[in-house]
C-alpha cells in the first residue's frame, strides 16, 4: 500500500518529488553572496563589475548563471570572468574582450587573493575604446573588490 501511494505521488508531483529528494540530499552549502559594483560609464560603453567567494570551480556555472539571469545583464555584450581558487589554481574567459580575462587574473594575483571569482560585464556603446576598456575593467574589479574587503 505504501508503494502505491509513494507512485501515486511521483505521478502526480514529479517536480515537487525532485525538489524534496534535491532539498533533502543536497550536499551544496548555501549560495554565496554577489557583491556587485556601481555602473561605470565611458564613450557610452558601461561596466559594472561583481565579485564572491568560491572554494571549487563547480560553484561557478551556478554564479554566472545567477549573474547572467538578471534582467538587466540580459542585455549586455560581454561578461568577462577571472577565478583564482584557494589552491591558487586560476581560470579566465574573455567572452571577446581579448585579454581581459588575463588582466583579470593578474589583477587577483597581485592582491594576493584567493577563493574569488570576479566577472565584469559591459554593455558596448558604440565607441571602440582601445586600451582604455582594461584600464576601466581592472579599475571597476579594484575598486569593488576593496570595497567589500575581499
Amino acid at each position: 500500500m505504501l508503494r502505491l501511494r509513494v507512485i501515486a505521488f511521483t505521478s502526480a508531483h514529479p517536480k515537487k518529488l525532485r525538489n524534496l529528494f534535491a532539498r533533502l540530499f543536497s550536499t551544496a552549502s548555501a549560495p554565496p553572496t554577489i557583491h556587485s559594483g556601481p555602473i561605470v560609464t565611458s564613450h557610452r560603453s558601461k561596466f559594472q563589475a561583481h565579485c564572491t567567494r568560491i572554494q571549487t570551480t563547480a560553484q561557478i556555472p551556478h554564479i554566472l548563471n545567477t549573474i547572467k539571469d538578471s534582467k538587466k545583464m540580459k542585455s549586455a555584450t560581454h561578461q568577462m570572468v577571472a577565478y583564482r581558487l584557494p589552491s591558487g589554481e586560476t581560470g579566465k574567459d574573455d567572452d571577446g574582450e581579448g585579454g581581459a580575462g588575463e588582466r583579470l587574473v593578474t589583477l587577483l594575483e597581485k592582491r594576493g587573493d584567493l577563493g574569488v571569482l570576479v566577472v565584469v560585464t559591459r554593455w558596448y556603446g558604440g565607441v571602440k575604446l582601445g586600451g582604455e576598456r582594461f584600464r576601466i575593467i581592472t579599475g571597476c574589479v579594484k575598486e569593488l573588490l576593496e570595497s567589500v574587503k575581499m
